[in-house]
């Protein structure tokens, strides 16, 4: 019977472990359908929003003013998303010499930058199963 209980546990831990969630994240209001977003999404605040620093990312080709992008197999956590439109694809988020960003860009929460990026806290949500968010893009 211990035996039992100790391979019922066993079992039980890794179904636990191996539990993973799809993430879509939707984005709108893009205001041309040329270019890409990349996207960084993060968990760990340590890292928010250094671009090399993201736990997942993508790039997905803009072919409308609504792109839909999906992370898979993701643990249950904390999480937070930065990403810009690069609109003329050369791979940069291009700003202007005062460092005003001159490419559309937006976060997790709509959260909106006031002298510098959100922070984590501001931008994070919580993933426990499926989990679908809309961010509007900012210009």
């Amino acid at each position: 019977m211990r035996k039992f209980f100790a391979v019922l546990a066993f079992l039980l831990a890794g179904a636990a472990i191996a539990e993973t969630w799809t993430l879509t994240v939707e984005i709108a209001g893009l205001r041309s359908k040329k270019g890409y977003i990349e996207l960084g999404l993060y968990d760990n605040p340590d890292g928010f929003p250094k671009e090399d620093e993201d736990f997942a990312k993508a790039r997905v080709e803009v072919d409308s003013t609504h792109v839909i992008m999906e992370f898979e197999g993701l643990p249950q956590g904390e999480y937070a998303i930065a990403f810009y439109h690069d609109e003329n694809a050369d791979g940069k988020f291009n700003k202007n010499f005062l460092g005003i960003p001159r490419e559309g860009y937006g976060f997790s929460n709509d959260a909106r930058p006031k002298l510098s990026a959100p922070s984590f806290d501001e931008c994070a949500f919580s993933i426990d199963g499926d989990t679908t968010i809309t961010i509007t893009i900012v210009y």
